[in-house]
Protein backbone atom coordinates (compact mmCIF):
# COMPACT_ATOMS: atom_id res chain seq x y z
CA UNK A 1 0.00 0.00 0.00
CA UNK A 2 2.03 2.27 1.33
CA UNK A 3 6.22 2.61 1.42
CA UNK A 4 7.52 5.83 3.28
CA UNK A 5 10.65 7.55 5.24
CA UNK A 6 10.16 9.41 8.46
CA UNK A 7 12.93 11.96 9.39
CA UNK A 8 15.39 9.13 11.68
CA UNK A 9 15.57 7.23 8.15
CA UNK A 10 13.52 4.70 9.13
CA UNK A 11 11.49 2.94 5.92
CA UNK A 12 8.12 1.64 6.87
CA UNK A 13 6.41 -0.18 4.46
CA UNK A 14 2.06 -0.90 4.55
CA UNK A 15 0.35 -4.34 3.85
CA UNK A 16 -3.34 -5.01 2.91
CA UNK A 17 -3.18 -7.54 5.86
CA UNK A 18 -2.87 -5.37 8.97
CA UNK A 19 1.06 -5.77 8.78
CA UNK A 20 3.59 -3.29 8.75
CA UNK A 21 7.26 -3.73 8.37
CA UNK A 22 10.12 -1.26 9.09
CA UNK A 23 13.00 -1.58 6.88
CA UNK A 24 16.45 -0.19 8.46
CA UNK A 25 18.83 0.11 5.86
CA UNK A 26 22.67 -0.64 6.47
CA UNK A 27 25.32 1.17 4.47
CA UNK A 28 28.96 -0.10 3.45
CA UNK A 29 31.69 2.51 3.66
CA UNK A 30 31.03 3.38 -0.05
CA UNK A 31 27.64 4.65 1.34
CA UNK A 32 26.23 1.26 -0.63
CA UNK A 33 23.28 -0.20 0.75
CA UNK A 34 24.33 -3.46 2.47
CA UNK A 35 21.68 -6.11 2.68
CA UNK A 36 22.87 -9.02 4.45
CA UNK A 37 23.22 -6.01 7.12
CA UNK A 38 19.81 -4.84 6.39
CA UNK A 39 17.12 -5.16 9.11
CA UNK A 40 13.31 -5.86 8.30
CA UNK A 41 10.62 -6.45 11.13
CA UNK A 42 6.91 -7.03 10.82
CA UNK A 43 4.68 -5.25 13.13
CA UNK A 44 0.82 -5.54 13.33
CA UNK A 45 -1.70 -5.93 16.47
CA UNK A 46 0.67 -7.92 18.30
CA UNK A 47 2.56 -4.53 18.46
CA UNK A 48 -0.58 -2.21 19.27
CA UNK A 49 -1.76 -1.45 15.31
CA UNK A 50 -5.30 -2.37 16.09
CA UNK A 51 -6.91 -2.61 12.81
CA UNK A 52 -4.17 -1.61 10.85
CA UNK A 53 -5.09 -0.59 7.18
CA UNK A 54 -1.52 -0.77 5.60
CA UNK A 55 -1.52 3.30 4.99
CA UNK A 56 1.96 4.87 6.51
CA UNK A 57 1.58 8.95 6.24
CA UNK A 58 4.83 11.03 7.11
CA UNK A 59 3.90 14.75 8.34
CA UNK A 60 6.70 16.90 9.73
CA UNK A 61 8.82 14.07 9.22
CA UNK A 62 6.64 12.01 12.10
CA UNK A 63 5.30 8.32 10.36
CA UNK A 64 1.49 7.71 11.20
CA UNK A 65 -0.26 4.78 11.04
CA UNK A 66 -3.86 4.88 10.37
CA UNK A 67 -6.38 1.72 12.15
CA UNK A 68 -10.15 1.35 11.16
CA UNK A 69 -10.93 4.19 14.10
CA UNK A 70 -7.84 5.68 15.33
CA UNK A 71 -4.47 6.93 13.98
CA UNK A 72 -1.05 5.35 15.58
CA UNK A 73 2.48 6.05 16.12
CA UNK A 74 5.20 4.07 16.59
CA UNK A 75 7.17 4.42 20.09
CA UNK A 76 10.57 2.92 18.96
CA UNK A 77 11.64 2.75 22.78
CA UNK A 78 8.29 0.49 23.63
CA UNK A 79 8.46 -1.15 20.06
CA UNK A 80 4.88 -0.40 19.62
CA UNK A 81 2.56 1.08 18.25
CA UNK A 82 0.45 3.96 20.37
CA UNK A 83 -2.47 5.84 19.55
CA UNK A 84 -2.04 9.38 18.54
CA UNK A 85 -4.61 12.21 19.08
CA UNK A 86 -1.98 14.81 17.08
CA UNK A 87 -5.42 15.32 14.00
CA UNK A 88 -8.23 14.39 16.68
CA UNK A 89 -10.21 11.34 17.16
CA UNK A 90 -12.33 9.42 14.52
CA UNK A 91 -15.10 7.63 16.83
CA UNK A 92 -16.99 7.08 12.94
CA UNK A 93 -14.53 5.15 12.36
CA UNK A 94 -14.28 5.05 8.17
CA UNK A 95 -10.19 4.83 8.23
CA UNK A 96 -9.96 1.07 6.35
CA UNK A 97 -12.52 2.28 3.59
CA UNK A 98 -11.21 6.05 2.77
CA UNK A 99 -8.08 7.30 4.15
CA UNK A 100 -5.50 9.81 3.57
CA UNK A 101 -3.16 12.34 5.46
CA UNK A 102 -1.63 15.04 3.11
CA UNK A 103 0.10 17.80 4.68
CA UNK A 104 0.67 20.91 1.87
CA UNK A 105 3.54 23.91 1.60
CA UNK A 106 1.81 25.54 4.60
CA UNK A 107 1.93 22.28 6.81
CA UNK A 108 -1.70 22.41 7.01
CA UNK A 109 -2.65 18.38 6.76
CA UNK A 110 -5.76 17.48 4.57
CA UNK A 111 -7.47 14.41 5.70
CA UNK A 112 -9.92 11.86 4.66
CA UNK A 113 -11.57 9.48 7.31
CA UNK A 114 -14.19 7.74 6.14
CA UNK A 115 -17.05 10.30 5.16
CA UNK A 116 -15.06 12.43 7.58
CA UNK A 117 -13.17 15.27 5.71
CA UNK A 118 -10.79 17.50 8.18
CA UNK A 119 -8.56 20.27 8.09
CA UNK A 120 -5.62 20.61 10.65
CA UNK A 121 -4.15 23.77 10.97
CA UNK A 122 -0.91 24.28 12.36
CA UNK A 123 -1.08 26.57 15.61
CA UNK A 124 2.36 28.30 17.21
CA UNK A 125 2.40 25.97 20.10
CA UNK A 126 2.80 22.86 17.49
CA UNK A 127 -0.50 21.81 18.03
CA UNK A 128 -3.30 21.81 15.12
CA UNK A 129 -6.87 23.90 14.84
CA UNK A 130 -8.97 21.01 13.72
CA UNK A 131 -11.92 21.94 11.57
CA UNK A 132 -14.43 19.29 9.94
CA UNK A 133 -17.23 21.76 8.81
CA UNK A 134 -14.79 23.60 6.16
CA UNK A 135 -15.33 21.24 3.92
CA UNK A 136 -18.52 19.24 4.94
CA UNK A 137 -19.81 19.59 1.33
CA UNK A 138 -17.23 17.16 -0.21
CA UNK A 139 -18.15 14.36 2.43
CA UNK A 140 -20.31 12.21 0.37
CA UNK A 141 -17.76 11.86 -2.59
CA UNK A 142 -15.73 8.49 -2.71
CA UNK A 143 -12.16 10.20 -2.42
CA UNK A 144 -8.89 8.46 -2.65
CA UNK A 145 -6.27 10.98 -3.30
CA UNK A 146 -5.41 14.61 -2.29
CA UNK A 147 -2.87 16.70 -4.06
CA UNK A 148 -2.70 20.44 -2.74
CA UNK A 149 -0.66 22.66 -4.80
CA UNK A 150 1.84 25.55 -3.68
CA UNK A 151 -1.12 28.29 -5.09
CA UNK A 152 -3.64 27.18 -2.40
CA UNK A 153 -5.58 25.11 -4.92
CA UNK A 154 -6.51 21.53 -3.71
CA UNK A 155 -7.30 18.87 -5.91
CA UNK A 156 -9.65 15.92 -4.61
CA UNK A 157 -9.70 12.91 -6.91
CA UNK A 158 -13.42 11.04 -6.56
CA UNK A 159 -14.46 8.26 -8.26
CA UNK A 160 -16.95 10.96 -9.63
CA UNK A 161 -14.36 12.97 -10.83
CA UNK A 162 -11.59 15.45 -10.26
CA UNK A 163 -13.15 18.54 -7.80
CA UNK A 164 -11.31 21.79 -7.53
CA UNK A 165 -10.94 23.65 -4.06
CA UNK A 166 -9.57 27.28 -3.74
CA UNK A 167 -9.05 28.48 -0.22
CA UNK A 168 -9.66 32.03 -1.56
Amino acid sequence: WEIRENKDREIWAGTQNEALYRITLTYNNLGIPDLAKTKVERFGAADGLSRGVGNVYTIKGKNYFPGDSAVFTFDNKLKRFIPDTTFGLFPNGGLATESEFVEDQQGKVWIRAGKLIRLATPKPDGSYALDDTKLGSLSEFTIQRIYPEENGIVWFCSTDGLIRYDEK
